[in-house]
């Protein structure tokens, strides 16, 4: 049961960093391109 709940929490982190990644990237993105977009303003 351990191992199991490890493996989840080893996926959950994964699955944090892939999002937060993501979020960048696509921050990156629309800052490169000059849109503005209310969304990352608001957040970041």
């Amino acid at each position: 049961m351990l191992k199991t709940d490890q493996q989840y929490l080893q996926k959950q982190r994964i699955d944090k960093i892939f999002l937060v990644c993501f979020i960048y990237e696509t921050n990156t993105f629309y800052t490169r391109n000059r849109k503005s977009f209310p969304y990352f303003k608001r957040h970041i």
